[in-house]
């Protein structure tokens, strides 16, 4: 396969390693990748990385080695078979084994390469083989999957060649402001992901931010998107699995369900997250959060209630609303959006 300076940088962001780890974590992908055998020591020199941070990668598993201290393994990735994984990557005469089939279908659908990903249906247990041209799905055996890849065919979306983006923080562009009371070098109208985004990298770069909210804070995902709407899939999905899982030597039943325990539970989840993913983080990056609705009154001027705001520069992030279709006669029923499903 041909191979790009990709890497897992991203991959190594979530697992909260630092830039030297995640250089180490990507070299030997990479070398895995070429099908470039390589040794601890020669990670070491090539990625110029201290012992320490060897040792933490190895580990945690995130490079692993044979008997003869030669990678077999790194980010999901093993020139091995990963044992209770029955997913693997077929690729330019080589294979490889991964943790996950996303993985198997992933990395060559970023490298844009052809491939064969095999694999097995996580409900029924069938075996799934899916082709890949030019980091494409361009055949699979499992039904399903056929029709996921017919699906995917369809949309515009293809990969394009991978970048690498610059982690450093650029130069700090403030406009000399910072002294004003009510005058900002952002303001923010919203508080979900992406107004939280923008304003993280702003205070990062010492600029003197406010976000304004006149709702609940956290956006779409934590509140009515993808926390509760995924726990209570989950729910079901080990509900349904409880009373279908093929081993004939273990008995499981599914009995009943309290959902008025399981809304309670994903509440409790959504508030957990809300605290720690969002409201706590306004203390910590230190910009100021102001509650009501906001209005422009010129180019350089918020309304919110009776303040007035100003601001060199203005970032809208205030999200969506279902669009709810012209079907005939809905406006008769009591219908429900994914916004009202979780409020």
């Amino acid at each position: 396969m041909e191979t790009t300076n990709t890497a897992r940088d991203v991959h190594g962001e979530l697992l909260g390693l630092d830039a030297a780890e995640r250089g180490l974590v990507r070299t030997a992908f990479l070398a895995m990748i070429e099908g470039e055998p390589i040794t601890l020591d020669d990670l070491a020199r090539r990625a110029d990385s201290r012992p320490a941070k060897l040792r933490n990668v190895v580990t945690r598993g995130l490079v692993t080695v044979d008997e003869g201290d030669v990678v077999v393994g790194a980010a999901g990735l093993s020139l091995v078979p990963v044992p209770r994984r029955p997913h693997r990557m077929l690729g330019d005469g080589r294979a490889w084994w991964t943790w996950c089939a996303v993985d198997a279908v992933g990395i060559p659908a970023a490298l844009g390469a052809d491939a064969v990903a095999e694999t097995a249906c996580e409900w029924c247990g069938t075996p799934v083989r899916l082709e890949l041209r030019a980091g494409t799905i361009a055949n699979a055996t499992h039904p399903e999957a056929r029709l996921r890849a017919a699906a995917l065919a369809e949309t515009p979306y293809r990969p394009g060649a991978p970048e690498r983006v610059a982690a450093e923080l650029g130069p700090a562009r403030r406009n000399g402001h910072s002294g004003g009371d009510d005058w900002y070098d952002l303001a923010i109208v919203g508080s979900g992901g992406a107004a939280f985004a923008a304003a993280i990298a702003a205070t990062e770069r010492g600029a003197k931010v406010v976000m304004i909210e006149r709702g609940i804070l956290g956006g779409t995902c934590v509140n009515i998107g993808c926390v509760p709407s995924k726990t209570q899939l989950r729910a079901g999905e080990l509900f349904w699995r409880a009373g279908r899982q093929p081993f004939g030597g273990i008995r499981t039943r599914a009995e009943s369900v309290d959902l008025a325990r399981l809304v309670d539970e994903k509440d409790q989840l959504v508030s957990t997250l809300r605290r720690e993913k969002y409201e706590n983080l306004v203390g910590e990056y230190g910009w100021e959060l102001v509650r009501g609705e906001a209005r422009f009154e010129d180019a350089e001027t918020l309304i919110v209630d009776d303040r007035a705001i100003r601001a060199d520069g203005f970032v809208l992030a205030t999200g969506a609303r279902p669009s709810v279709p012209p079907i005939p006669g809905l406006d008769r029923v009591d219908y429900l959006t994914a916004q009202r499903s979780w409020t």
